[in-house]
Protein backbone atom coordinates (compact mmCIF):
# COMPACT_ATOMS: atom_id res chain seq x y z
CA UNK A 1 0.00 0.00 0.00
CA UNK A 2 1.35 3.40 -0.98
CA UNK A 3 0.60 6.56 0.98
CA UNK A 4 -2.35 8.57 -0.27
CA UNK A 5 -1.98 12.18 0.84
CA UNK A 6 -4.11 13.65 -1.97
CA UNK A 7 -6.79 14.77 0.48
CA UNK A 8 -4.49 15.49 3.41
CA UNK A 9 -2.74 18.73 4.23
CA UNK A 10 0.60 17.58 5.63
CA UNK A 11 1.83 20.01 8.24
CA UNK A 12 5.03 18.15 9.14
CA UNK A 13 6.65 14.79 8.45
CA UNK A 14 9.94 13.25 9.43
CA UNK A 15 11.25 9.75 8.85
CA UNK A 16 14.64 10.85 10.29
CA UNK A 17 16.56 9.32 7.37
CA UNK A 18 17.88 12.65 6.08
CA UNK A 19 18.87 13.91 9.53
CA UNK A 20 22.43 13.66 10.84
CA UNK A 21 22.92 11.27 13.73
CA UNK A 22 22.13 13.03 17.02
CA UNK A 23 21.85 12.36 20.71
CA UNK A 24 20.47 14.37 23.60
CA UNK A 25 22.70 16.02 26.17
CA UNK A 26 22.25 15.15 29.82
CA UNK A 27 23.95 16.95 32.64
CA UNK A 28 23.74 17.50 36.37
CA UNK A 29 22.29 19.81 37.39
CA UNK A 30 19.92 19.23 34.49
CA UNK A 31 20.23 22.53 32.66
CA UNK A 32 18.75 20.93 29.55
CA UNK A 33 15.45 20.42 31.37
CA UNK A 34 14.97 24.17 30.96
CA UNK A 35 13.34 24.68 27.59
CA UNK A 36 15.20 27.78 26.24
CA UNK A 37 18.56 25.99 26.42
CA UNK A 38 17.37 23.54 23.76
CA UNK A 39 15.11 25.83 21.73
CA UNK A 40 16.26 26.15 18.11
CA UNK A 41 15.17 29.83 17.97
CA UNK A 42 17.06 30.91 21.05
CA UNK A 43 18.94 34.13 20.41
CA UNK A 44 22.49 33.21 19.44
CA UNK A 45 21.55 29.54 19.08
CA UNK A 46 20.61 26.86 21.60
CA UNK A 47 23.29 25.54 23.91
CA UNK A 48 21.96 22.01 23.46
CA UNK A 49 20.36 21.84 20.00
CA UNK A 50 17.36 19.60 19.28
CA UNK A 51 17.38 17.02 16.45
CA UNK A 52 17.09 18.39 12.92
CA UNK A 53 13.54 19.58 12.08
CA UNK A 54 12.44 19.70 15.74
CA UNK A 55 11.98 22.71 18.03
CA UNK A 56 13.41 21.70 21.41
CA UNK A 57 13.64 18.82 23.84
CA UNK A 58 14.17 17.93 27.45
CA UNK A 59 16.00 14.90 28.82
CA UNK A 60 16.07 13.59 32.35
CA UNK A 61 19.38 12.87 34.01
CA UNK A 62 19.94 9.15 33.33
CA UNK A 63 19.72 7.41 36.69
CA UNK A 64 22.10 4.65 35.67
CA UNK A 65 24.20 6.66 33.18
CA UNK A 66 24.21 4.05 30.40
CA UNK A 67 22.92 5.94 27.34
CA UNK A 68 21.61 9.32 26.30
CA UNK A 69 17.85 9.64 26.67
CA UNK A 70 17.33 10.18 22.92
CA UNK A 71 19.51 8.84 20.10
CA UNK A 72 18.75 9.45 16.43
CA UNK A 73 20.38 6.76 14.30
CA UNK A 74 20.02 3.41 12.61
CA UNK A 75 19.07 1.45 15.74
CA UNK A 76 15.63 3.07 15.88
CA UNK A 77 14.74 2.61 12.21
CA UNK A 78 11.49 0.83 11.39
CA UNK A 79 12.14 -2.45 9.55
CA UNK A 80 15.87 -1.76 9.82
CA UNK A 81 15.79 0.78 6.99
CA UNK A 82 17.25 4.28 7.33
CA UNK A 83 17.12 5.97 10.73
CA UNK A 84 14.77 6.43 13.63
CA UNK A 85 14.65 7.66 17.22
CA UNK A 86 15.71 5.50 20.16
CA UNK A 87 14.23 6.51 23.51
CA UNK A 88 16.23 5.07 26.42
CA UNK A 89 14.31 4.85 29.68
CA UNK A 90 16.00 4.11 33.00
CA UNK A 91 13.91 2.04 35.43
CA UNK A 92 13.68 4.53 38.27
CA UNK A 93 14.32 2.16 41.16
CA UNK A 94 12.25 4.28 43.54
CA UNK A 95 9.88 1.76 45.10
CA UNK A 96 7.38 3.31 47.47
CA UNK A 97 6.78 6.50 45.47
CA UNK A 98 6.40 7.53 41.85
CA UNK A 99 9.27 9.13 40.02
CA UNK A 100 9.57 10.01 36.37
CA UNK A 101 12.25 9.30 33.80
CA UNK A 102 12.74 10.19 30.17
CA UNK A 103 11.84 13.51 28.63
CA UNK A 104 10.20 14.73 25.44
CA UNK A 105 10.82 15.95 21.88
CA UNK A 106 9.05 19.24 21.14
CA UNK A 107 7.57 20.49 17.88
CA UNK A 108 6.07 23.94 17.34
CA UNK A 109 3.33 24.20 14.70
CA UNK A 110 3.38 28.01 14.68
CA UNK A 111 1.57 30.50 16.86
CA UNK A 112 -1.76 30.32 14.95
CA UNK A 113 -2.10 26.55 15.25
CA UNK A 114 -4.92 24.41 13.89
CA UNK A 115 -8.51 23.86 14.96
CA UNK A 116 -8.22 20.17 14.09
CA UNK A 117 -5.03 18.15 13.85
CA UNK A 118 -3.94 14.53 13.31
CA UNK A 119 -0.63 13.14 14.58
CA UNK A 120 0.66 9.70 13.61
CA UNK A 121 3.86 7.76 14.29
CA UNK A 122 5.20 4.24 14.77
CA UNK A 123 6.46 2.86 18.08
CA UNK A 124 8.23 -0.36 18.98
CA UNK A 125 8.72 -1.40 22.60
CA UNK A 126 11.89 -3.49 22.60
CA UNK A 127 10.85 -6.93 23.90
CA UNK A 128 14.34 -7.65 25.21
CA UNK A 129 14.64 -4.60 27.45
CA UNK A 130 11.24 -2.96 28.05
CA UNK A 131 9.08 -4.06 30.97
CA UNK A 132 6.41 -2.87 33.34
CA UNK A 133 6.75 -3.28 37.09
CA UNK A 134 4.73 -5.97 38.87
CA UNK A 135 5.29 -4.93 42.48
CA UNK A 136 2.12 -3.98 44.36
CA UNK A 137 1.53 -1.15 45.04
CA UNK A 138 2.60 0.06 41.62
CA UNK A 139 1.58 2.86 39.36
CA UNK A 140 3.13 3.32 35.94
CA UNK A 141 2.33 5.75 33.15
CA UNK A 142 4.14 6.24 29.88
CA UNK A 143 2.95 9.35 28.07
CA UNK A 144 2.73 8.87 24.32
CA UNK A 145 2.32 12.52 23.37
CA UNK A 146 1.05 15.90 24.50
CA UNK A 147 -0.99 17.85 21.97
CA UNK A 148 -1.60 21.35 23.28
CA UNK A 149 -1.77 25.01 22.43
CA UNK A 150 -0.08 28.14 23.67
CA UNK A 151 -2.41 31.04 24.18
CA UNK A 152 0.50 33.48 24.06
CA UNK A 153 3.27 33.87 21.45
CA UNK A 154 6.32 31.76 22.16
CA UNK A 155 9.13 33.67 23.80
CA UNK A 156 12.21 32.75 25.77
CA UNK A 157 10.16 33.16 28.94
CA UNK A 158 7.39 30.79 27.82
CA UNK A 159 7.34 27.40 29.50
CA UNK A 160 6.10 24.65 27.18
CA UNK A 161 6.92 21.99 29.76
CA UNK A 162 4.36 23.25 32.27
CA UNK A 163 0.63 23.63 31.75
CA UNK A 164 -0.23 24.36 35.38
CA UNK A 165 -0.16 28.13 34.82
CA UNK A 166 -2.78 27.90 32.05
CA UNK A 167 -0.64 29.26 29.21
CA UNK A 168 -0.41 25.77 27.70
CA UNK A 169 -4.07 24.81 27.66
CA UNK A 170 -6.00 22.92 26.56
CA UNK A 171 -3.77 19.82 26.50
CA UNK A 172 -4.47 16.23 25.41
CA UNK A 173 -1.98 13.79 26.94
CA UNK A 174 -2.73 10.07 26.36
CA UNK A 175 -0.82 7.47 28.37
CA UNK A 176 -0.29 3.78 28.53
CA UNK A 177 -1.22 2.99 32.12
CA UNK A 178 -0.10 -0.04 34.12
CA UNK A 179 -1.56 -0.74 37.55
CA UNK A 180 -1.31 -4.29 38.99
CA UNK A 181 -3.90 -3.27 41.58
CA UNK A 182 -6.61 -3.15 38.90
CA UNK A 183 -8.72 -6.24 38.44
CA UNK A 184 -7.90 -6.23 34.74
CA UNK A 185 -4.17 -6.20 35.60
CA UNK A 186 -3.09 -5.08 32.17
CA UNK A 187 -1.45 -2.10 30.54
CA UNK A 188 -4.09 -0.04 28.79
CA UNK A 189 -4.59 3.23 26.95
CA UNK A 190 -5.72 6.04 29.24
CA UNK A 191 -6.53 9.41 27.68
CA UNK A 192 -6.14 12.47 29.85
CA UNK A 193 -6.70 16.15 29.25
CA UNK A 194 -6.53 19.63 30.72
CA UNK A 195 -9.18 22.17 29.78
CA UNK A 196 -8.88 25.95 29.43
CA UNK A 197 -9.32 27.47 31.92
CA UNK A 198 -7.57 24.92 34.08
CA UNK A 199 -10.45 24.44 36.55
CA UNK A 200 -10.53 20.83 37.71
CA UNK A 201 -6.94 20.14 36.76
CA UNK A 202 -5.91 16.90 35.08
CA UNK A 203 -8.81 14.73 33.94
CA UNK A 204 -8.57 11.09 32.84
CA UNK A 205 -11.19 9.13 30.93
CA UNK A 206 -11.69 5.45 31.77
CA UNK A 207 -14.41 4.76 29.21
CA UNK A 208 -12.56 1.87 27.62
CA UNK A 209 -9.32 -0.01 27.45
CA UNK A 210 -7.03 -0.51 24.48
CA UNK A 211 -4.40 -3.07 25.50
CA UNK A 212 -0.73 -2.21 25.17
CA UNK A 213 0.86 -4.16 22.29
CA UNK A 214 2.97 -6.92 23.82
CA UNK A 215 4.46 -8.56 20.71
CA UNK A 216 7.53 -6.31 20.51
CA UNK A 217 6.69 -5.30 16.94
CA UNK A 218 6.13 -1.92 15.27
CA UNK A 219 2.63 -0.45 15.67
CA UNK A 220 1.12 2.78 14.39
CA UNK A 221 -0.48 5.31 16.73
CA UNK A 222 -2.68 8.08 15.37
CA UNK A 223 -4.34 10.84 17.40
CA UNK A 224 -6.89 13.48 16.45
CA UNK A 225 -7.95 16.52 18.43
CA UNK A 226 -10.67 18.95 17.40
CA UNK A 227 -11.22 22.25 19.16
CA UNK A 228 -14.77 23.12 20.19
CA UNK A 229 -16.43 25.46 17.71
CA UNK A 230 -16.99 28.33 20.17
CA UNK A 231 -15.99 29.05 23.76
CA UNK A 232 -18.08 27.01 26.16
CA UNK A 233 -19.73 24.93 23.42
CA UNK A 234 -19.23 21.24 24.19
CA UNK A 235 -18.58 19.92 20.69
CA UNK A 236 -14.83 19.33 20.83
CA UNK A 237 -13.39 15.86 20.27
CA UNK A 238 -10.38 13.58 20.56
CA UNK A 239 -9.83 10.28 18.78
CA UNK A 240 -7.24 7.49 18.75
CA UNK A 241 -6.42 4.63 16.37
CA UNK A 242 -3.99 1.79 17.01
CA UNK A 243 -2.80 0.21 13.75
CA UNK A 244 -5.45 2.11 11.75
CA UNK A 245 -8.19 -0.20 13.04
CA UNK A 246 -11.66 0.90 14.11
CA UNK A 247 -12.79 -1.94 16.44
CA UNK A 248 -13.16 -1.19 20.14
CA UNK A 249 -9.81 -2.75 21.07
CA UNK A 250 -7.95 -0.40 18.69
CA UNK A 251 -10.04 2.77 18.50
CA UNK A 252 -11.50 5.30 20.93
CA UNK A 253 -13.53 8.45 20.30
CA UNK A 254 -14.60 11.08 22.82
CA UNK A 255 -17.06 13.82 21.88
CA UNK A 256 -18.93 16.66 23.56
CA UNK A 257 -15.81 18.23 25.03
CA UNK A 258 -15.51 21.90 25.91
CA UNK A 259 -11.76 22.13 25.46
CA UNK A 260 -12.12 25.89 25.87
CA UNK A 261 -14.65 27.33 28.30
CA UNK A 262 -16.69 30.47 27.93
CA UNK A 263 -14.03 32.43 29.82
CA UNK A 264 -11.45 31.96 27.03
CA UNK A 265 -11.08 31.85 23.23
CA UNK A 266 -10.79 28.97 20.77
CA UNK A 267 -7.92 30.73 19.00
CA UNK A 268 -5.09 30.10 18.67
CA UNK A 269 -5.55 26.44 17.80
CA UNK A 270 -3.47 23.36 18.59
CA UNK A 271 0.10 24.48 18.04
CA UNK A 272 2.51 22.43 20.20
CA UNK A 273 3.50 18.76 20.40
CA UNK A 274 5.63 17.00 23.01
CA UNK A 275 6.35 13.48 21.80
CA UNK A 276 7.57 10.44 23.77
CA UNK A 277 6.94 12.33 26.96
CA UNK A 278 8.12 11.11 30.33
CA UNK A 279 7.39 7.84 32.07
CA UNK A 280 6.57 7.19 35.71
CA UNK A 281 7.31 3.63 36.79
CA UNK A 282 7.95 1.65 39.95
CA UNK A 283 10.21 -1.03 38.61
CA UNK A 284 11.01 -4.47 39.95
CA UNK A 285 14.41 -4.54 41.63
CA UNK A 286 15.89 -7.07 39.18
CA UNK A 287 15.63 -4.42 36.46
CA UNK A 288 17.52 -1.70 38.33
CA UNK A 289 20.64 -0.46 36.61
CA UNK A 290 19.30 -1.37 33.17
CA UNK A 291 17.93 0.53 30.17
CA UNK A 292 14.51 0.04 28.60
CA UNK A 293 14.38 0.88 24.88
CA UNK A 294 11.49 2.38 22.94
CA UNK A 295 11.85 3.17 19.22
CA UNK A 296 9.95 5.78 17.14
CA UNK A 297 9.87 6.33 13.38
CA UNK A 298 7.81 7.80 10.52
CA UNK A 299 6.24 10.82 12.23
CA UNK A 300 3.46 12.75 10.43
CA UNK A 301 1.22 15.70 11.34
CA UNK A 302 -1.75 16.51 9.10
CA UNK A 303 -5.12 18.27 9.01
CA UNK A 304 -6.75 15.08 7.66
CA UNK A 305 -6.71 11.43 8.64
CA UNK A 306 -3.35 9.92 7.72
CA UNK A 307 -3.80 6.17 8.26
CA UNK A 308 -1.43 4.35 5.94
CA UNK A 309 0.83 1.37 6.34
CA UNK A 310 3.53 2.86 4.09
CA UNK A 311 6.55 4.65 5.58
CA UNK A 312 6.98 8.36 5.29
CA UNK A 313 8.94 9.16 2.14
CA UNK A 314 10.20 12.71 2.61
CA UNK A 315 10.63 15.50 5.10
CA UNK A 316 8.86 18.84 5.05
CA UNK A 317 9.67 21.26 7.83
CA UNK A 318 6.75 23.11 9.45
CA UNK A 319 6.23 26.81 9.01
CA UNK A 320 8.43 28.81 11.34
CA UNK A 321 6.60 30.15 14.41
CA UNK A 322 5.60 33.78 14.04
CA UNK A 323 5.64 36.60 16.53
CA UNK A 324 8.63 35.29 18.46
CA UNK A 325 10.40 37.71 20.72
CA UNK A 326 13.09 37.59 23.35
CA UNK A 327 12.15 38.68 26.83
Amino acid sequence: MLPNFSQAAIVFEDNFDASPDWQSAESYPSANAIWPNTWKDKAGGPSQPPPQNWTSYRAAIPRWLHDSTFILGSEGARDGIGKGMTYNLDPPGCYGGGCWVGGGLDLSLGDAGYQEIYVRFYLKYDPNTFHWGTIIPNYALQKLIRISRFKVPLTLSSSPQNFSNGDQTPTFYPDFHNDPNLASNKVHFEPGHVFDPVGGGLISEYGGQIPWPTDGEWHSYEFRVKMNSSPGVADGEWEFWLDDLSDSSHHMLSTSLAWVGSESLTTPGWNWLTVLDNMTNLSDSQYYDTVMKLFMDDFVVSTSYIGTEAPVVDVTAPAAPTGLSVE
